[in-house]
């Protein structure tokens, strides 16, 4: 044991939680057996001198590397965007040799996460290298051959999409769950802040929630969720490594879990009323995270058919963009008014601008959840969304 690096004696520490190779309460010798094999899989693993971000097969054992440039980011933020990254390999390996399985139907099922990383295995090394860090894993082949046939298997077989799409139209009230399965985590904690009817508490909030808002962490029993660091400028392409963010049954306060994680709130009310801001300036103070007032106007503004007509004309939408400020103001709850303004922000390459309107469009919306979902998730351009909104255009009519 002394021969080997320290981060393969931590690994050992987390074998029990990955249920490889022994227990917690395994015997001194079956102990001793796994780390000379831990040892044997850590020197296979250098000897392969792998670079960058691949996944190789030597002598029935599977060794993944995910390198990422270091970029300021803290140790524990690196290493679950490691295992972010480590998720699509193993799904994109998982369905590759499903021979009769179509081009289309194996970049759905990659780019949605379809598989989740349970495949049993080791993190050999997880450590910074220079101007990068570097993470390794190593996996049985006989547990990946497995975990392959049984993705082929299900992912043969179209009528297991169909029948998410079936359940989901039978069952609307699921769609939130889905939509946390598949990533879009933040239209989900938006639905419950939507649908929250108790007062809400101002903290300060950050400049970008987004790092906060998926440290949450959910008690259901005991605290089952891992955490993942999603970046802001991707936001929504995660795999499962958060298993609940907020469950309906039995979940704790959403006030405290907002509160506790820096994610500022805001009842928006009429100028001068409580707040001496004016309505826009208070949905950006709290980056979209904002219910409306029910005394605010829900009418089409005055402006609202120049507005369109200018849409509809394709030009001058920097005057779309100045009226529809304003229109803001006189129609706060009018969700039309904040959706023509996330497509103005958008065209305008206004990334933070447009997901702040996107959140009060949701907020404001008053439709069925999944139709609202759907036309937001098709202005999102970041590909995990595009993944989310191909499948559910294609499967759910």
């Amino acid at each position: 044991m002394k021969q080997l690096s320290r981060h393969v004696r931590a690994m050992l520490a987390t074998w029990a939680a990955l249920g490889v190779m022994t227990a917690v309460a395994a015997p001194v010798e079956d102990r001793a057996s796994a780390a000379m094999q831990a040892g044997a899989l850590f020197e296979a693993w250098r000897a392969l001198n792998l670079q960058g971000t691949t996944l190789v097969e030597d002598k029935g054992v599977y060794f993944a590397q995910v390198t990422l440039q270091r970029q300021g980011r803290l140790p524990q933020e690196l290493r679950r965007q490691a295992l972010i990254e480590l998720n699509r390999l193993w799904a994109s390996h998982l369905s590759a040799d499903c021979t009769t399985l179509t081009d289309d139907m194996h970049k759905k099922a990659v780019a949605l996460g379809h598989w989740q990383l349970d495949v049993k295995g080791n993190v050999l090394y997880a450590a910074e290298k220079g101007d990068d860090f570097v993470m390794a894993f190593a996996a049985k082949a006989d547990a990946v051959d497995a975990k392959r046939e049984e993705a082929c298997r299900a992912m043969k077989n179209p009528a297991a999409f169909k029948a998410i799409a079936k359940d989901l139209l039978t069952h609307p009230e699921r769609y939130r769950t889905w939509l946390r399965a598949n990533g879009a985590r933040e239209l989900a904690l938006l639905a419950d802040l939507k649908s929250y009817e108790g007062s809400l508490d101002n903290v300060t909030t950050p400049v970008n929630p987004m790092p906060s808002l998926v440290k949450i962490l959910v008690k259901q029993h005991e605290v089952r969720a891992e955490l993942a660091e999603i970046d802001p400028m991707n936001g929504c392409v995660t795999p499962e490594l958060v298993l609940v963010l907020l469950d309906q049954s039995d979940k704790p306060d959403l006030v405290k879990l907002l509160i506790d994680n820096e994610i500022d709130t805001f009842d928006v009310q009429p100028s001068g009323a409580v707040s001496h801001y004016g309505i826009l300036n208070q949905v950006n103070r709290v980056n979209g995270f904002a219910r409306f007032d029910t005394r605010l106007n829900a009418g089409e503004p005055v402006m609202m058919p120049r507005i369109k007509q200018l849409f509809a004309a394709g030009k001058d939408i920097e005057l779309a963009t100045y009226l529809l400020e304003r229109a803001v103001e006189e129609s706060p709850r009018n969700p039309v008014v904040w959706e023509h303004l996330t497509a103005a922000y958008d065209f305008a390459g206004k990334t933070e601008q447009a997901r702040i309107a996107r959140r009060a469009w949701f907020m404001t919306e008053t439709r069925d959840v999944g139709t609202v979902v759907r036309e937001i998730l098709s202005l999102d351009s970041r590909s995990g969304a595009k993944a989310l909104t191909a499948f559910i255009n294609k499967y759910i009519q």
